[in-house]
């Protein structure tokens, strides 16, 4: 690859950094094996402190899938779940986490 298309195939990647979603390698997902009751007790932890710091919304959470913990996201994130109010988050957090 010659200097002058590396440098256009950089800028490509460039434009986008801010939209372009970034993840692990598929063999990577799953590689940090805790105990299912481990798992479900760090969910429940997560999205009682998301309940009590008074959010602002609407909001986004998402689940990190290898530890179970709930958090907070952006609006553009690509697996954020849409909360309205606080009695939805509440019925959130009682059927999921």
């Amino acid at each position: 690859m010659s200097y002058d298309q590396a440098m256009k195939h950089w800028r490509n990647h460039r434009k986008d950094r801010y939209f372009q979603q970034c993840y692990s390698p598929v063999s990577a997902i799953g590689s940090c094996n805790i105990s299912e009751n481990k798992f479900q007790e760090l969910s429940q932890k997560s999205i009682l402190k998301i309940i009590n710091s008074a959010p602002v919304f609407p909001l986004y959470v998402h689940q990190n899938s290898t530890i179970g913990e709930w958090e907070v996201v952006s609006q553009n994130h690509l697996f954020g779940i849409k909360i309205e109010t606080m009695e939805s988050l509440v019925n959130f957090a009682e059927e999921y986490a």
